[in-house]
């Protein structure tokens, strides 16, 4: 169990850090001849799809409409996806990370919390996948660092990209477990100019690649197998 004031780790609760990607501490066991099942948009290890109906049954009309926050589609995935979770979304006004975050911890983030991204391209046979690493200064030794995987095929997802390419930083929504919005900081992105060069060679793969043989999961998984964070 972790002492007072510490954040929680996988080691006290395995189910806790995994999102649409992997948190600090998270990572598959390489050699072991096990399949590790993925969610949407970037998937938790050992973590099932979900049906496709769960994503849906959180209609527009369910969820109320803000112009400022992630649009209900946005909301319907990161409703089903654990805490210490991200994605890159679209506002009406602007790119942004939306993180997920457990509701005793929301108060770690404060308008002092550093926040960086960076991106990383991986040229899979099967696919193109950009990956964005986001890490939280919430304690000064250990720093929540989450990933999320971008299929550039999808259009929200690569909207989502372009939008962050445009800008040198970017809004942080925190929300809580019931998806309500506690915090807007800031996130300092990586270099614009890496993100559209990242965006446009992942472009020119897709391009090559015929419809048959793209497979975006497969190619996911193969870069969670060989990376850590």
């Amino acid at each position: 169990m972790p002492r007072e004031g510490e954040l929680p780790s996988r080691d006290d609760d395995p189910d806790l850090l995994r999102g649409p990607g992997r948190s600090q501490g998270e990572s598959e066991r390489r050699g072991s001849g096990e399949e590790h099942e993925v969610a949407p948009f970037g998937g938790g290890i050992n973590r099932p799809e979900p049906p496709v109906s769960r994503v849906q049954e959180h209609s527009a009309g369910s969820i109320p409409t803000n112009p400022d926050q992630i649009p209900p589609a946005q909301l319907s995935l990161l409703r089903i996806l654990p805490p210490y979770t991200f994605i890159p979304a679209l506002t009406e006004t602007d790119a942004v990370v939306a993180i997920k975050v457990n509701d005793g911890d929301i108060q770690r983030f404060h308008e002092h919390t550093l926040i960086n991204g960076r991106s990383e391209l991986y040229k899979e046979s099967a696919a193109p996948v950009i990956r964005f690493l986001i890490t939280v200064g919430i304690t000064p030794d250990r720093p929540l660092v989450m990933e999320s995987f971008v299929d550039i095929s999808d259009p929200d997802q690569r909207g989502a990209c372009v939008g962050l390419a445009s800008n040198a930083e970017a809004r942080a929504l925190i929300y809580n477990e019931l998806l309500v919005l506690e915090r807007t900081l800031t996130a300092t992105l990586p270099p614009a100019g890496m993100i559209k060069d990242q965006i446009d060679e992942a472009d020119q793969l897709r391009g090559s690649i015929p419809d048959g043989a793209f497979n975006f999961d497969a190619a996911r998984r193969a870069v969670m197998w060989k990376t850590t964070v």
